[in-house]
């Protein structure tokens, strides 16, 4: 996720993502972009992002899906 979220950027732009083991942490994870980052940027690609991407490709690992939600700040 983090090179993905870095190559929308175009640059080094993720310093920390958080995903919680279980309770409400396990289904909202948590991006933390370097401060030259606008998290307003990464808006119109949130949806896409944790619908296709993240909760799609876990369940075909036969994971459990998550995240519902994604805070970038």
């Amino acid at each position: 996720m983090r090179r993905f979220i870095n190559l929308y950027y175009r640059c080094r732009a993720v310093q920390t993502i958080d995903i919680g083991g279980r309770g409400d942490r396990f289904y909202t994870w948590t991006v933390t972009l370097f401060p030259d980052n606008h998290p307003a940027w990464f808006e119109a690609l949130n949806a896409q992002l944790v619908n296709f991407f993240l909760r799609s490709a876990r369940e075909e690992a036969g994971l459990m899906a998550a995240p519902n939600v994604l805070l970038v700040s």
